[in-house]
């Protein structure tokens, strides 16, 4: 299940979190459906909870699964001091906003990405069929039809600049790119597949990056768009839905198994002080996307997802197919 490590986050030690991760939620679907206003607020008192709680967890070492009561309601007393400071708007305050929405945006937006990559490729794994045939059904069925889909998003998004004269955004130039790192990896795949080493996840893996590049490229023309700044109603909720399916993978993978191999391979930075930190980063985000600042935050997180998605679309396919093609030769020899 996608999110069955998600139920983790009720257990006695995780309690910390669940509070926090219910109020990132509540302040995100009130802000994101304009309800008010009331979400900014609950962003601003999430910023200075979890600036010290990250703190605590990166420079104290303190684990924040099994802090006492007195510990929690000091760091909450620290928070408030933090939180008021930023509602103020002195002007460190002011200077640490723009820092703030910068870092936000962008760990936010590369932790997500990162994961749902990752998940994407796994997907690919797990639903790679038994026999030959089917595996070479799969993986070029999968690979013509997902080019194809590629190739209509490059032109859809020639189209949408052409549209809108005042996007400065080469949508199509981008798409282009993603589909020449698609075929790449299809050539690379059946050169392999020639030589005895099927990718056949490949197919899926495909199809599902053709998805998601679908949808970062409508996301970043809704808001570039002047025409179209002010979304209506379906869009709204199905960029809300997929934006909280972001939020709640990325939470149950750093609260289930995983936060365990996340901890041993970054010893610096425990998982939990990861997940704080990925609620710090949305707060600061949505924070940035519904207050006026120096930078649009809404639009910088938008161009930045589809930039950063070039470079992790690479890097995960040739992880992909390397990590694969050692199993088929440690196969052959057990053989």
């Amino acid at each position: 299940m996608v999110f069955s490590d998600l139920k983790k986050i009720i257990d006695k030690e995780n309690r910390l979190f669940l509070i926090l991760v219910i109020l990132l939620i509540i302040g995100f679907t009130l802000a994101q459906f304009g309800l008010l206003g009331y979400g900014t607020y609950i962003f601003v008192v999430l910023l200075g909870i979890c600036m010290v709680l990250f703190i605590a967890a990166l420079i104290f070492r303190i684990d924040l699964k099994h802090l006492s009561h007195k510990q929690i309601i000091l760091y909450l007393i620290i928070g408030a001091a933090i939180t008021f400071l930023l509602i103020v708007r002195l002007y460190i305050g002011t200077i640490l906003f723009q820092g703030f929405f910068i870092f936000g945006i962008v760990f936010y937006v590369a932790i997500t990405a990162t994961f749902l990559m990752y998940s994407c490729y796994q997907i690919g794994i797990s639903w790679e069929p038994e026999g030959r045939w089917l595996k070479w059904l799969v993986f070029l069925g999968g690979t013509i039809f997902a080019i194809i889909i590629m190739l209509s998003i490059t032109r859809l998004g020639i189209a949408l600049q052409h549209r809108d004269v005042e996007i400065q955004f080469a949508f199509g130039v981008f798409a282009l790119i993603l589909t020449v790192i698609v075929i790449f990896f299809a050539v690379l795949g059946g050169i392999l597949a020639l030589r005895g080493k099927l990718n056949a996840w490949l197919g899926f893996f495909f199809i599902l990056v053709a998805i998601y590049t679908l949808y970062l490229m409508l996301m970043v023309y809704f808001n570039l768009s002047s025409s179209e700044s002010e979304y209506n109603l379906p869009v709204t909720i199905a960029l809300y839905l997929f934006d909280l399916f972001l939020i709640l993978y990325t939470i149950s993978k750093l609260i289930g198994d995983r936060a365990d191999t996340i901890s041993e391979k970054v010893k610096f930075l425990k998982a939990d002080a990861i997940l704080i930190l990925l609620i710090f980063s949305k707060a600061a985000y949505e924070f940035g996307a519904t207050e006026i600042t120096v930078i649009d935050a809404s639009r910088f997180g938008a161009i930045w997802s589809f930039v950063l998605f070039i470079p992790l679309l690479f890097i995960t396919g040739l992880y992909g197919i390397i990590t694969n093609s050692k199993k088929s030769e440690k196969k052959e020899l057990n053989e």
